[in-house]
C-alpha cells in the first residue's frame, strides 16, 4: 500500500517532491489536527505546528519532518517514546538568515552614519548561521566579538569567545543566533531581558533572528522608550503570530519571521525532508530538482549610487537584491488591525511573500564595484563579481 503523506501546503513543491513515495494531502496548518494525522503514515510540517503527544498518539505516523531550521515547535522526547523517526530541515534556510542580516547590518550602519570598519558586531550563538554571519561581516571590514558558552565549553584549544557581559559592553550591534530553550545550564528563553538590555553599549542595535521568547518585548520595549538602545530590528516575536503592536511601533525594522524565507532556502528544505524520508523508508531518489534551484538566468546588478561612503554603497547594491525596508512597509501594515485579526494577518504575510533569491545568484561587473570594496561585495554580499 502507498504512504499517505499529510503536508503543511506552504512547503514548497511537497506534492512534486513526494508523490514518488506515498499519496500526499496538503492541508493547511491550522488543519494538521489530531483528527487529520491519525490515518498518516508521514507528516511533514513548518514550525507553526506543534508536534508533540497531543497530536500524533494513536496515530500511525512512522516519520514526521519539519522543512524548518528549528525545532522547538517539537517534542521530540514524545516522538522517541512513540517510536517515530524525526529529521528537520537542518542549515536549509541558514545562508538566507546570514543575508537577512547582513542587509540589517548595511541598513543600520547607513541609517546611523557607522563606518564599517570602526564597527564591532557581536554574535551570540555561533553555530551553522552564526559562522556565516562571522564570516560576511569580517569580510565588511567589521571587528567581530562571538559569545557561545556550548562551544565554548566543547573546545579543547584556544578559542576566540569572549563572555556575554563583555561582548555587550564592546558591540555597535548584536545579533542573536541561538536555539531556544527554557530550561538547562544554558537556557536561552528570555536570555535578553532587562539585565542584558541595560549591559548594552549606549546606543546599541539589536538584531533578532533566532525566537521570539529569547528576547523579552517587554524590557525590549522599556528599553527602545527610555532611548538606551539605538534601535532594534525583529524578525521573530514573542506570542507569534500575535506580536505585541506597542513594540511593532517602537522597533526601528519589523519583518514576519521571513529571514529564512529566501525561494532557495525553502526549497532546499524541500529537498532535505525528501531526502531524509527516502533514506528512512529505503527508497532510491527519483524527484528531480535540479532545474529548481537555478535562476532563469544570471541577474546583472546595476548600483544607483554614486556615494563614496562603504556602507550606503552596499546598502544601495543589497537593495537591489533584497529590499527589507519593503518587508518592514508590510509588516507595518499589521499596525492597523484589530487585535483579534492580528494572527491571521502576519500569518498570510508569511505566506504571500514574495519571491527572493539567493544573493549568490546575482552578479556584478568588477569595473562597476570601488577596488575596495570588491571583497565585501564577493564575500560579505556574496555575489559573483566578472571581468
Amino acid at each position: 500500500m502507498p504512504l499517505n503523506i499529510l503536508a503543511d501546503q506552504d512547503i514548497p513543491y511537497v506534492h512534486e517532491a513526494f508523490r514518488h513515495i506515498g499519496t500526499v494531502h496538503k492541508v493547511a496548518a491550522r488543519d494538521i489536527t489530531r483528527a487529520a494525522v491519525k490515518g498518516a503514515d508521514i507528516l511533514l510540517v513548518r514550525s507553526v505546528t506543534s508536534v508533540d503527544h497531543r497530536l500524533v498518539e494513536g496515530s500511525q505516523i512512522q516519520f514526521a519532518g519539519s522543512a524548518t531550521i528549528g525545532t522547538d515547535h517539537v517534542d521530540h522526547t514524545a516522538l522517541a517514546a512513540l517510536g517515530i523517526a524525526f529529521a528537520h530541515a537542518r542549515g536549509a534556510g541558514a545562508e538566507s538568515v546570514a543575508e537577512y542580516v547582513t542587509a540589517a547590518i548595511l541598513v543600520i550602519a547607513t541609517r546611523a552614519g557607522l563606518a564599517l570598519k570602526a564597527t564591532t558586531l557581536g554574535i551570540v550563538g555561533c553555530g551553522d548561521i552564526g559562522s556565516r554571519v562571522f564570516r560576511r561581516a569580517q569580510a565588511l571590514g567589521m571587528r567581530v566579538l562571538q559569545n557561545d558558552p556550548p562551544l565554548a565549553e566543547a573546545s579543547k584549544g584556544p578559542c576566540s569567545y569572549v563572555p556575554l557581559y563583555a561582548l555587550l559592553r564592546e558591540s555597535d550591534i548584536v545579533t542573536l543566533h541561538v536555539p531556544l530553550s527554557r530550561t538547562g545550564a544554558h537556557a536561552t528563553h528570555h536570555l535578553f531581558g532587562s539585565r542584558a538590555l541595560e549591559q548594552m553599549k549606549t546606543g546599541a542595535w539589536l538584531i533578532n533572528t533566532a525566537r521570539g521568547p529569547v528576547v523579552s518585548g517587554q524590557a525590549l520595549h522599556a528599553a527602545l522608550v527610555c532611548g538606551s538602545l539605538g534601535g532594534a530590528v525583529l524578525d521573530v516575536w514573542e506570542h507569534e503570530p500575535t506580536p505585541s503592536q506597542s513594540l511593532l511601533h517602537k522597533v526601528s525594522l519589523a519583518t514576519p519571521h521571513i529571514a529564512g524565507h529566501s525561494y532557495d532556502g525553502k526549497l532546499l528544505g524541500t529537498i532535505l525532508l525528501y531526502r531524509a524520508v527516502a533514506r528512512h523508508f529505503g527508497v532510491t531518489p527519483s524527484w528531480d530538482y535540479a532545474a529548481l534551484q537555478q535562476p532563469p538566468a544570471p541577474l546583472s546588478l546595476a548600483p544607483s549610487t554614486g556615494t563614496r561612503h562603504a556602507a550606503a554603497w552596499l546598502d544601495a547594491l543589497t537593495r537591489t537584491m533584497y529590499d527589507l525596508r519593503a518587508d518592514d512597509a508590510r509588516m507595518r501594515t499589521l499596525l492597523d488591525v484589530p487585535p483579534e485579526a492580528l494572527g491571521a494577518c502576519f500569518g498570510l504575510l508569511r505566506t504571500g511573500y514574495p519571491r527572493r533569491r539567493a544573493f549568490r545568484h546575482h552578479q556584478i561587473a568588477a569595473g562597476a564595484v570601488p577596488p575596495a570594496l570588491h571583497e565585501a561585495v564577493r564575500h560579505g554580499l556574496g555575489v559573483q563579481l566578472y571581468p
